[in-house]
């Protein structure tokens, strides 16, 4: 069945992980493009495409990019452990002592 194999959740998984990739190879891309147009700006200043609005919107990108870089690995390295405890359950679903510890884990972790 097509549903099923949709939406198990091994696949689920594996899209949460090439999402993330793919969202901090983007995140990278933008603030990188973000750094490079400031740069431009500041040395374009004196001439006639210089816009205040457009050097204040990088800027306000920059620190909102800023922002985020601070609060998202801490929040990465939180999920991990819980990502990978989920991981051994589901990798190993023959072996009941592995499969125990790590619900254990995962619900201790998640409790914390």
């Amino acid at each position: 069945n097509l549903f099923v194999e949709v939406y198990s959740l091994p696949v689920q998984m594996m899209l949460f992980a090439s999402y993330m990739c793919t969202g901090t190879m983007t995140f990278f891309a933008l603030l990188n493009h973000n750094k490079a147009s400031k740069s431009s700006l500041t040395a374009r200043r004196l001439s006639a495409r210089y816009t205040v609005a457009k050097h204040y919107q990088i800027k306000e990108n920059l620190l909102v990019f800023g922002m985020l870089r601070k609060i998202s690995l801490p929040g990465a390295v939180a999920a991990l452990p819980a990502f990978l405890f989920f991981s051994l359950y589901l990798f190993f679903p023959s072996h009941d002592l592995v499969n125990l510890f790590s619900v254990a884990l995962f619900d201790l972790h998640v409790s914390l």
